[in-house]
């Protein structure tokens, strides 16, 4: 048990700090459009995709204002 907890621990960095929401959600929207393309994603459906809100499970610093 001690063993796994001291690992757990090296791998558990800091996240960075949040400056604002806005620039958390434009953030969370920029790694997702990357990943969406890298999938193969028309750029017709990711701007559909990006007039809808962003769902809190991709974001869930947002969660509290839904």
């Amino acid at each position: 048990k001690t063993s796994r907890k001291r690992k757990w621990v090296e791998y558990d960095k800091p996240l960075p700090k949040i400056v604002s929401k806005d620039d958390y959600e434009k953030d969370v929207r920029s790694r997702l459009r990357e990943f969406l393309v890298k999938e193969g994603m028309s750029d017709e459906k990711i701007s559909v995709l990006e007039q809808r809100p962003l769902h809190y499970a991709y974001a869930p610093e947002l969660k509290n204002d839904q």
